[in-house]
């Protein structure tokens, strides 16, 4: 069973205007919403990308001293030894690099320098 409701017909107009426009805000709304995520999202991966251009500068930074000649690659990668990480370790930790960032930049960086070290001595 239905239930009428009677009104003024510009009380009805009224009504049905202002659900109308309160359908068309929420759509602006939601709109705006999702160009909102949107664009922070795309701010929040560029930003991760710049900490990861970061980082990446940070350990090559660290990793200029690296001596081939005189130092194995186990001795740079002992996270014991006073140089791990090129120093400053516990302050790299805590930047948000891992271990295994380090070790495997460590690790390529060390190979780099063995094979430039390699090439000078062919040459």
């Amino acid at each position: 069973m239905e239930a009428f409701v009677q009104m003024p017909l510009e009380t009805y107009d009224l009504l049905k205007s202002s659900n109308e426009y309160l359908k068309r805000r929420l759509k602006e709304e939601q709109k705006s919403h999702s160009e909102d995520v949107a664009q922070a999202k795309k701010e929040i991966n560029d930003l991760a990308e710049k900490i990861d251009q970061y980082k990446k500068y940070i350990l090559e930074c660290r990793c200029k001293w690296l001596d081939v000649e005189n130092n194995s690659l186990e001795h740079y990668l002992n996270a014991d030894s006073w140089n791990y990480g090129m120093n400053c370790k516990d302050e790299l930790l805590n930047l948000g690099f891992t271990k295994q960032d380090m070790d495997g930049f460590i690790a390529d960086k060390y190979e780099e320098l063995v094979k430039e070290k390699e090439g000078k001595e062919d040459d």
